[in-house]
């Protein structure tokens, strides 16, 4: 009985750390994925490209530099409303390509993402490294670099971890009441 008790207190407890947890401190933020596809015939690869502000402040996402380890002949798709790169146009032999917002209005915020981003390469690059730029709501600037790589990362689910509590709390009650009706 104290047993129970115990762990339905635990599971409690457990419970609610979860949910009432500290808030962390406010941070830049990206998360760059994209999806590589072999074209059919001649050996040319797509790059998808999709550019996510994961900021935790007010910061914006303007302009990104995506840095390749060797030459690669690309040819740039056609890019979103309001962005811009001149690398993007045409074919060019690149160790990089770079695109960036005319205006504010284009700039990706904190917890929004833009996908349309592409183009095609002459050979699969693997792993692209990456540079981005912030600007707040004051016109201070930020940057940030990190890897894209065709592996989308892996986002933890909260609702399984309450749903495990859950479950456990109603395997615990239904012992518990279950005795009782043995019992009486």
């Amino acid at each position: 009985m104290k047993l129970i008790k115990f762990f339905m207190v635990l599971i409690t407890i457990t419970g609610l750390s979860i949910m009432v947890s500290a808030e962390a401190p406010a941070a830049t933020g990206a998360d760059i994925v994209y999806q590589e596809t072999n074209t059919e015939g001649g050996g040319w690869w797509e790059y998808d490209f999709t550019f996510s502000n994961t900021s935790t402040n007010s910061e914006s996402l303007y302009n990104i530099f995506l840095d390749f380890n060797e030459p690669v002949t690309v040819t740039g798709s056609s890019l979103g409303d309001g962005w811009i790169g001149i690398v993007w146009w045409g074919t060019n032999e690149r160790t990089y390509m770079d695109t960036m917002s005319q205006s504010s209005s284009g700039y990706i915020d904190a917890g929004n993402s833009l996908g349309v981003f592409s183009f095609t390469a002459d050979q699969q690059i693997g792993d692209i490294g990456w540079y981005a730029e912030f600007r707040d709501t004051s016109g201070g600037l930020s940057n940030l670099t990190g890897t894209a790589t065709n592996t989308p990362p892996v986002v933890p689910e909260p609702v399984s971890t309450i749903l495990f509590i859950t479950g456990g709390a109603v395997m615990a009650a239904r012992k518990r009441f279950g005795r009782k009706r043995e019992i009486a």
